[in-house]
């Protein structure tokens, strides 16, 4: 019998038209699949999604925009609908070893399941990327960028995700500074190094990201479609 993760896979590579799949590494001894679209010369840009395998709206969202076939032709697209694969078959946050993958950047140990996603976005050095994440404390969506030139794009996720769901209206996300659901990150906040996530990650080889969080007190439908939402509005 097929996992969940690979039957989600075998049918996302089947309705993404136009992109060609690849292996580039593995956790928890199953391989991670890519897909890509490149145009030569043109701008790359990186989604991922599910690095936390309970948050599944990211991949549906990734699975919706690929499935339409309607995509630019002035961008270099490269997606990773499920990072977290053990954690997406056993509705998980973390992974086989009980570790948050996104807290695992700068861990010894956890090296094994970061290093090939770390080569990854160095070979293809984007010029953005969006990871799509989720929330199950907050009652709206948000969006964590790394650079403040960023705002001005960030308003326009938020804007397009708030027809799905509201935008968070609380001052503070998890002590973090939120204004109209945008959150200007810190890499220099206190956090132990050790603690290293994939967006300072990200920030220290100075590649800009969006880290879109969708509220999961909503239906699973209406967060799917606010991901999607986010997806359009970085890739047009």
């Amino acid at each position: 019998m097929k996992s969940p993760s690979s039957e989600f896979l075998i049918s996302f590579k089947k309705v993404a038209r136009g992109f060609k799949s690849f292996e580039f590494g593995s956790f928890d001894n199953q391989k991670i699949v890519a897909f890509h679209r490149i145009i030569p010369d043109a701008p790359r840009v990186l989604i991922t999604a599910a690095i936390h395998g309970n948050e599944k709206a990211g991949p549906l969202g990734l699975y919706s925009y690929v499935a339409r076939n309607r995509h630019p032709n002035d961008l270099s697209i490269v997606l990773i609908p499920i990072i977290n694969r053990y954690g997406f078959d056993n509705h998980a946050r973390e992974n086989e070893q009980d570790r948050d993958l996104n807290r695992a950047f700068n861990k010894p140990l956890a090296k094994d399941s970061t290093d090939s996603l770390e080569k990854l976005v160095m070979k293809l050095n984007p010029d953005v990327v969006l990871n799509l994440h989720e929330d199950g404390v907050h009652k709206g969506c948000y969006v964590y960028i790394g650079y403040e030139d960023q705002r001005e794009d960030a308003e326009v996720i938020i804007k397009n995700a708030s027809k799905y769901m509201t935008i968070e209206k609380g001052k503070t996300v998890f002590k973090d500074k939120c204004e109209q659901g945008i959150i200007l990150s810190n890499i220099h906040d206190g956090r132990p190094k050790t603690q290293q996530t994939f967006e300072t990650f990200l920030t220290n080889n100075n590649i800009p990201y969006f880290t879109f969080e969708t509220s999961q007190l909503y239906s699973l439908k209406r967060r799917a479609a606010a991901q999607l939402a986010a997806i359009d509005s970085i890739l047009g």
